[in-house]
């Protein structure tokens, strides 16, 4: 199977030919046919690499993320989760301002596609330029989507707070005075620092409190620039 699977992503007349019937009336049915096709083959890591260097087929899975059908939604968000572990996919990603403005929603909306979504961030994070167009993006609100989605967690379940992970990730000295500015920031580090369930998440918690403060006081040293930082409040 694993063969076979190397063979078709090799066939650039397949990849076109599944690449439009992703949007295609061919049959009812065919769309999810298709982008099922693209979710098996992305599943396995030697794969990934073709399927990204195709022109067009992650610009069409992310266009099929915004489907009707539930099911294309869900295995559309899987395909690229796993496609942005590569990381030639993260510029084509980022640079995707349709998918990219729809982040905060498919985070808010909760369920397996907030999971998979946030799962792309924490992939995608890892570039300083994408970094600095997530967090300026649309004002913040991706930065605020992930830090509301930390704060309002009441489950027991680790994985639900790994949002706070992609905050981390975003935090940088491109990026440390937008994120530090976020008005509900402090009341999410407080509250998983004081929390008695997640040990992780409460020492990136501190993490991300200390990346702060260093880059604030950083700031703070140099006489001639702008002071982004608000000077009337205290260090995190």
């Amino acid at each position: 199977l694993q063969t076979t699977h190397s063979i078709m992503t090799r066939s650039k007349k397949l990849m076109y030919a599944l690449i439009y019937v992703t949007h295609s009336d061919i049959y009812p049915g065919a769309s999810i046919d298709a982008i099922r096709v693209f979710s098996k083959l992305s599943y396995n890591i030697a794969n990934r690499e073709k399927l990204v260097s195709h022109p067009w087929l992650l610009d069409a899975v992310m266009k099929s993320s915004f489907g009707k059908q539930i099911e294309i939604q869900k295995q559309a968000s899987i395909i690229i989760m796993n496609l942005s572990a590569i990381e030639a996919s993260h510029d084509i990603i980022a640079k995707d301002d349709k998918y990219i403005d729809s982040i905060p929603q498919k985070i808010m909306n909760g369920g397996e596609i907030r999971t998979f979504t946030i799962s792309i961030l924490k992939n995608i994070s890892s570039s300083q330029l994408v970094k600095i167009r997530l967090v300026r993006f649309q004002n913040g609100n991706i930065l605020d989507a992930l830090i509301k989605d930390a704060l309002n967690y009441e489950g027991k379940e680790k994985s639900g707070l790994c949002a706070i992970e992609v905050v981390r990730n975003l935090l940088c000295s491109d990026t440390a005075a937008t994120i530090a500015q976020r008005k509900e920031l402090l009341p999410m580090l407080s509250k998983i620092s004081i929390s008695n369930e997640w040990n992780e998440y409460r020492d990136i918690a501190e993490e991300i409190t200390n990346e702060l403060n260093k880059e604030l006081l950083k700031y703070r040293q140099q006489p001639s620039a702008h002071d982004e930082f608000p000077k009337q409040k205290n260090d995190i």
